[in-house]
């Protein structure tokens, strides 16, 4: 299946976004993945009912714009639709909560 295919089927995973106290773009299964992976690479989280109040389902469209549009530090470029595309398959194709966008704390 190809990563377009992934894009474009059910895929069982969801997009969400935070503002506070960092923002992010991420992809999981549920809120309590997502929460997990935020504590994990972003940051910690002082209020847990506060983090899943203010956490809001994207679409995957969304998300692939948003990724797509940000700067990549390695390559100081903007990711580019193609290679946010190649991102968010890999994630979908290995079933892998990710964080696709921060803000640097």
């Amino acid at each position: 299946m190809s990563k377009i295919d992934l894009l474009q089927g059910d895929i069982g995973m969801n997009f969400y976004q935070i503002e506070e106290p960092y923002s992010a773009t991420m992809v999981a299964h549920d809120e309590i993945e997502c929460l997990k992976i935020y504590t994990d690479v972003v940051s910690d989280i002082e209020d847990e009912d506060k983090f899943y109040a203010e956490l809001k389902t994207i679409s995957r469209n969304l998300a692939l714009a948003t990724l797509a549009d940000v700067e990549d530090v390695d390559r100081r470029e903007k990711v580019g639709l193609i290679h946010a595309t190649i991102i968010i398959g890999n994630c979908l194709e290995n079933d892998e909560a990710s964080v696709l966008v921060m803000e640097m704390p």
